[in-house]
């Protein structure tokens, strides 16, 4: 496996038209494939327009897809150009990942905790499941707990940036 820097890319397909190459005539199947597994190798791929540049990406191999020329060279200089910095954006970079995806849950689970309360739902619950009426409010405090998770993940993640900030800062 190969390894770049992201450059200005802002989405998986892009990403993937840049680092590989396929036959003519073989159609847009192989980098489906292949941004497929640009993100299988990379779940911090999820949203690449929210990375910063310089980010580390596992470059696979694809089957029936080679890397393309421009993307061998960039390989080859970045591996060439391996740093404590580029090592430290990369952990950055995950780290933003995760707490957007926190953030993210943390609005849907609050979405549907208020929901549950609202006197519409109560009513679908007790005309269509009766069965679980006695459970609406147990579910909503499980939802709610479950935001206070993302939340104290949140300020973990925010305590460890701070600590590699300060850590990569004594290296120099």
């Amino acid at each position: 496996m190969r390894f770049v820097r992201l450059n200005k890319d802002t989405d998986t397909a892009k990403l993937a038209d840049a680092l590989f190459a396929t036959r003519r005539g073989a159609g847009r199947a192989p980098i489906e494939r292949a941004a497929t597994a640009l993100v299988a190798a990379n779940p911090h791929l999820s949203d690449v327009a929210q990375l910063p540049k310089g980010t580390i990406v596992a470059v696979p191999d694809v089957p029936g897809v080679s890397l393309a020329k421009d993307a061998e060279v960039t390989a080859a200089a970045d591996a060439a150009a391996s740093s404590p910095d580029a090592l430290k954006t990369q952990i950055l970079a995950l780290i933003a990942a995760i707490t957007k995806i926190a953030k993210d849950d943390i609005e849907e689970v609050d979405a549907a905790a208020k929901s549950l309360r609202t006197a519409e739902v109560r009513r679908l619950i007790d005309s269509q499941a009766p069965f679980a009426a006695p459970h609406r409010e147990d579910l909503a405090k499980n939802l709610e707990a479950r935001t206070k998770q993302r939340k104290d993940t949140i300020a973990a993640l925010d305590a460890a940036k701070k600590a590699i900030n300060r850590d990569f800062k004594k290296l120099g």
